[in-house]
């Protein structure tokens, strides 16, 4: 068999069969994507720390970097209290989806991308 072109390690698959049977979130890798597929759209003001001052556009530009990467998934909506099966959130991944997942599953996403965003040498 000969070797396949292209980078490894192109997605990151995330177990997340604490919260339920088959439950995962597939993303793309930070180390080889584009940088642009990793910044935001808008400009962040930040202060002399390094730290956002507008925290609900930082949690924005957040979630639009998540839409980007995240490419499969199998989560449910966690905001649907009325039914006894939470329906399952559909792709493509949209902010307005992103804020119907669960904490626990949310923080492992972020995790997971910080984790594997690419340092210098």
């Amino acid at each position: 068999m000969s070797p396949v072109p292209g980078y490894l390690n192109r997605f990151i698959d995330i177990d997340l069969s604490e919260f339920g049977e088959g439950c995962f979130v597939r993303m793309l890798n930070p180390k080889v994507v584009p940088q642009s597929m990793i910044e935001p759209t808008h400009r962040l003001e930040v202060d002399a720390n390094g730290k956002p001052v507008d925290q609900d556009a930082a949690k924005i530009a957040n979630d639009e970097i998540l839409c980007r990467v995240i490419k499969d998934w199998k989560v449910y909506d966690a905001t649907d209290f009325d039914s006894e099966e939470p329906p399952p959130l559909t792709l493509p991944v949209t902010p307005e989806q992103l804020a119907k997942v669960p904490l626990g599953i949310m923080m492992q996403i972020q995790k997971t991308f910080s984790d594997n965003m690419p340092s210098p040498k």
